[in-house]
């Protein structure tokens, strides 16, 4: 095996320092202030026509063509932006029209499966397949306050206006109590449907 050879690299020059970023807006802006200062302080009359003031700016600046080019960009994002809004607002249509159709298709499903489907050992309705399981369930029942200048005092949560107090009123109907101005009603049936 021979030995390695030790090569020097040439020395490389130095970088240049990086030169500043023009900034064309910043640029633009001074330079109108100056021209219009020019302008003002040398034709003080020029200031009454604004037509004569504008093509004189525009002739010795950029500061127009630059306003106009802004210009441009704020009409053209605003039409982008007019454009997302409808977007938004068709999507949101199409979303709600989807969302009906799901519920109308799950409440055909439930009133299938409560026709069709035959209890499982333990009372269920169960509709069991491939890709899901369909279970009928009865939500809980809830608390309905038919007049609430009936209710007592205690069933009242603070501070006003008052409100009953639904968890409470629950519990003593569903232990049997029975209370002027409110009752329990028992939950609507709700199809279940799980995709694990």
């Amino acid at each position: 095996m021979q030995p390695l050879e030790t090569v020097s690299l040439p020395e490389l020059p130095d970088e240049p320092a990086p030169t500043p970023r023009r900034n064309p807006v910043a640029e633009a802006i001074a330079q109108a202030r100056a021209a219009a200062e020019a302008l003002a302080a040398e034709y003080p009359d020029l200031a009454d026509d604004e037509r004569a003031w504008l093509d004189t700016l525009d002739g010795i600046t950029d500061a127009i063509d630059v306003a106009d080019r802004f210009i441009r960009r704020s009409l053209a994002r605003k039409r982008l932006a007019d454009a997302a809004t409808q977007e938004i607002a068709d999507l949101q249509e199409r979303k709600a029209r989807f969302t009906r159709q799901a519920e109308a298709a799950r409440n055909l499903a439930l009133t299938i499966i409560a026709a069709a489907v035959a209890p499982d050992g333990k009372g269920r309705l169960r509709l069991e397949r491939p890709s899901y399981t369909a279970s009928l369930r009865t939500s809980p029942a809830t608390v309905f306050v038919t007049d609430l200048s009936k209710l007592p005092e205690t069933l009242l949560r603070p501070p006003a206006p008052r409100e009953p107090d639904k968890a409470t009123i629950a519990k003593m109907l569903k232990d049997g109590a029975k209370i002027e101005g409110a009752e329990l009603r028992p939950g609507a049936p709700y199809l279940e449907v799980r995709t694990r």
